[in-house]
């Protein structure tokens, strides 16, 4: 795929959905498109799950599975703990082969999932801490080169609209708590617009 159409595809997810896992999802499924890769996942550092590292969300090729069709853990270990810091530590996307001798605390899970190479770059959420966007392909190995720029471009796009999104859920749901505190209370309350001095809501104590 080219990379302005790539892009716009991107670009037209972002402002298209109306949830993080709707965005998540589509722009799992695109890069599966863009890079013809073939399995693509999003990665939660920060919520480990005792031993395992949380794969918040995939999309794979059919003879290709995942931890989801599987139910395979990822292990939080050694390999995978020096895997985590060293992305999270880049501000570019970091490439993994599988006979790099560097990472080779990383290829007993790399093996598992038949992963020839990745390609990963963490995703920063403004206020939040950062995820990991990643694609794997594992039907012959590939090397990334001039491919890096496109992914990281896309990375800091998804980055910004997972984070606008998260923003918006966390107000709307600061307004509905507040929306039931003032219904529920015990005491009149009333909202007054400064600029036509009428009356906006009232809780029903104030009907009263």
């Amino acid at each position: 795929m080219e990379v302005f159409d790539a892009m716009d595809r991107i670009g037209a997810i972002i402002a298209q959905s109306s949830t993080s896992d709707e965005l998540l999802s589509e722009v799992l499924l695109a890069l599966l498109d863009i890079f013809a890769c073939d399995r693509a996942w999003i990665l939660d550092p920060g919520s480990p799950q005792g031993e395992h590292i949380t794969v918040h969300m995939e999309r794979t090729r059919p003879d290709y599975p995942g931890v989801f069709a599987t139910q395979a853990k990822v292990p939080s270990n050694p390999g995978v703990q020096a895997f985590v810091v060293e992305v999270l530590a880049s501000s570019k996307p970091v490439e993994f082969q599988t006979d790099d001798s560097a990472t080779e605390g990383l290829h007993a899970v790399q093996r598992h999932f038949s992963v020839q190479s990745q390609m990963v770059m963490k995703l920063e959420l403004k206020g939040q801490a950062p995820w990991i966007l990643g694609i794997h392909h594992c039907a012959k190995q590939v090397h990334y080169k001039g491919a890096t720029r496109l992914f990281g471009t896309i990375a800091h796009l998804v980055g910004h609209g997972l984070a606008a999104l998260i923003a918006t859920s966390d107000l709307r749901e600061s307004e509905e708590r507040f929306r039931t505190l003032v219904e529920r209370a015990p005491e009149a309350i009333v909202i007054l617009d400064c600029e036509t001095q009428r009356f906006a809501d009232a809780n029903p104590n104030a009907e009263a």
